[in-house]
């Protein structure tokens, strides 16, 4: 008797594609916030692990297995992206978004250094600086600005000395209203994942993961040889109480 053969079908393979988006709950609740796109991903993963209790007999030298019972399940999905779009960099650096906010005006008497080092930078207390003043001092031959981030240079060749207080008499400094990243201060971090397929080929299926946490999962590189690039990994928490059939997550065939 020959065994029926059965043709692979090549439309099961998958070369998957897709959009992925993350709702960022507000801290402590599950309040949702919408839905944020978090760009290009280049890799997104779901790993299901079980830990396993195992009885074996004593009674005979091959010591068969007795009974085996799950006892632990962890989900997780682990991806990478690689758009540095604020929301991803909060996420990234387990940070919130923020802002850092100025109004235009003036400044005077203010101190940079009270034991100055020469050829070294000094911050202004405002950014965004023009006219800065150190008395009897020029700016190109004494001291040196970067106006941008408020900071004085002091020039190896002028004659400021070595040692000495450096004051600076008076700056301006114009209206400035920048995006920032408030680093490392989330405990947690909790939300919603979806992800929409669309691959190059294969089946269609939309994600729906109802609870993660999100974690940093290596280095975020500010200096690297090549595109950078982040990764999280998403630990799924049971959400039987608002999904009880389905409590971790849902994964639709839409093909």
């Amino acid at each position: 008797m020959t065994t029926p053969q059965v043709a692979p079908n090549a439309a099961n393979l998958l070369l998957g594609r897709g959009a992925l988006y993350f709702d960022r709950f507000v801290a402590g609740t599950m309040t949702k916030q919408g839905e944020a796109h978090l760009g290009n991903v280049t890799k997104l993963e779901i790993t299901t692990t079980d830990e396993v209790k195992e009885k074996y007999s004593s009674m005979v030298s091959t010591s068969a297995l007795l009974k085996s019972v799950n006892v632990k399940r962890t989900v997780e999905v682990k991806l990478t992206a690689d758009e540095f779009s604020l929301a991803n960099m909060a996420l990234a650096l387990m940070g919130s978004e923020s802002t850092l906010s100025q109004a235009a005006s003036t400044a005077t008497t203010e101190t940079i250094t009270t034991s100055a080092k020469l050829g070294r930078w000094y911050p202004l207390a405002k950014r965004n600086v023009s006219v800065v003043v150190i008395t009897g001092k020029v700016e190109g031959t004494d001291f040196s600005v970067d106006a941008t981030t408020g900071r004085v240079y002091l020039i190896p060749t002028g004659s400021i000395i070595e040692g000495s207080t450096v004051t600076v008499a008076s700056y301006s400094y114009g209206t400035i209203d920048y995006k920032s990243i408030v680093g490392a201060n989330a405990n947690v971090i909790e939300g919603y994942l979806r992800f929409i397929g669309d691959p190059a080929t294969g089946p269609l299926f939309e994600l729906e993961v109802w609870k993660v946490q999100a974690t940093p999962d290596g280095a975020f590189g500010l200096i690297t040889e090549d595109y950078g690039n982040f990764s999280l990994t998403l630990k799924v928490l049971d959400d039987s109480a608002n999904h009880e059939s389905e409590p971790y997550y849902r994964l639709l065939a839409r093909t």
